[in-house]
């Protein structure tokens, strides 16, 4: 499908009646057979509060919602297809999350797991046979958010840098069962940890010694990119906002039993706050790009158009151009 669509990827944009007729099929079909209350002449599908909904109005909704929402799926698999070339890498990640994808439809749905997958390959604009494709497409598409990012960066940081205090955080977890009333060994713990830190002992290696949070332990207790939108307990995150770059906080106690295996006494120490160095750092580039698409919310929209201007589009009928914009929630 996505070798059709690098072909004749601009019929998509002159096919928008065609889609819009094929999916709304079966109201035109029985739009006459409708029985019940009819207002002006003209049918009416509900009624709130004495406002009526009439058959056309619903139909007119449908249409511009659901029309475009079919029209930008074609036009954003063809543009991500036409923008990024497809290279050996690409096509060995895309079997990856092919092999992925079944394994976990598979797991989920033992008996269905064909028609589940094509029931979501058609939504997302693919033919049912089509997993590969789809896969290749998001590579694709994450390749072009990438290049577009790191061609961009300084200034799609800089703001988040300043506003939201990016920085890597590494921490030291004792875990505890009652962190507001610690046992004679969980305070054990506790002062072996500050007795290393203070003969010298470098926090990472203590990290590595002492932490009982066995995701972050080997990695010198590197937690990774974390700004102020991070998903952390309010308490940590706080502390982690409040150091500067090499500071070590006091012990921050977490004491809400609901978060199970993070439920004890913390150190954190930043790490990096340097925003050069921040950019440099190959270890949280993915956090750092997921920061700043979750900061802006249109970002891929806005990629995906400034990708789409680059081929040079020509359309049959400016309402169309005018249709995706409004959709995606931006302006050119």
């Amino acid at each position: 499908m996505v070798e059709i669509l690098k072909k004749q990827w601009f019929v998509i944009l002159v096919s928008f009646t065609l889609l819009c007729f094929i999916v709304f099929v079966s109201w035109d079909t029985n739009k006459g057979k409708l029985q019940g209350k009819k207002v002006d002449g003209l049918q009416i599908v509900s009624s709130v509060d004495d406002t009526n909904v009439s058959a056309d109005e619903l139909y007119d909704l449908m249409k511009k919602s659901i029309g475009n929402s079919v029209t930008l799926t074609l036009f954003q698999n063809a543009v991500i297809a036409q923008s990024v070339e497809t290279t050996p890498d690409l096509e060995s990640e895309a079997k990856l999350l092919q092999e992925k994808l079944l394994k976990s439809a598979k797991s989920q749905y033992p008996t269905t797991y064909k028609t589940v997958l094509a029931e979501q390959l058609n939504r997302l604009g693919f033919e049912s046979g089509d997993l590969y494709e789809y896969c290749l497409t998001s590579v694709k598409s994450t390749k072009m958010q990438d290049d577009y990012i790191s061609a961009n960066l300084d200034a799609l940081f800089t703001p988040v840098y300043e506003e939201k205090k990016s920085r890597v955080v590494s921490h030291i977890l004792i875990k505890m069962t009652d962190a507001s009333n610690p046992t004679e060994e969980e305070l054990a713990k506790v002062k072996a940890v500050e007795e290393a830190l203070a003969s010298g002992k470098d926090f990472a290696e203590v990290a590595k010694e002492y932490s009982e949070d066995t995701s972050s332990a080997t990695a010198g207790g590197s937690i990774g990119y974390v700004d102020s939108d991070s998903s952390l307990v309010p308490p940590f995150l706080e502390a982690s906002l409040a150091l500067e770059k090499g500071q070590v906080s006091e012990w921050v106690k977490i004491t809400d039993s609901s978060l199970g295996n993070y439920q004890g006494w913390h150190l954190i120490k930043v790490v990096e706050n340097d925003k050069t160095a921040l950019m440099e750092n190959a270890d949280i580039k993915d956090a750092l790009y997921s920061a700043l698409n979750k900061a802006d919310s249109k970002m891929f929209y806005k990629i995906l158009w400034e990708n789409a201007k680059k081929l040079n589009i020509e359309y049959a009928d400016e309402n169309i151009k005018a249709e995706l914009l409004e959709f995606m929630g931006i302006e050119e």
